[in-house]
């Protein structure tokens, strides 16, 4: 499994591809730095590219945030951090 997002700046929404050699679920979170999870939702991927847009995010305070992507067995596949302006 591949997994990128972008921007690594951001305002109102990120994107994030999923390359999946089979199907399953994934979670996506954003994290502050407070360490509280600030948004988070399930999204069920396909074998190939999976494009995810986290939109509607403009209710975060600035700052950095930690996103992450976990497995159904929560095991971490992606974690990156991004700057919310």
């Amino acid at each position: 499994m591949r997994i990128q997002s972008s921007p690594r700046e951001f305002n109102n929404k990120i994107a994030v591809e999923i390359i999946s050699e089979n199907e399953g679920h994934c979670i996506i979170s954003l994290t502050n730095q407070k360490g509280l999870v600030r948004m988070m939702m399930g999204v069920n991927v396909y074998e190939g590219s999976n494009k995810i847009v986290v939109d509607k995010i403009d209710y975060l305070e600035e700052g950095a945030y930690q996103l992450e992507v976990k497995n159904i067995d929560s095991t971490l596949l992606y974690n990156s951090v991004l700057i919310k302006h």
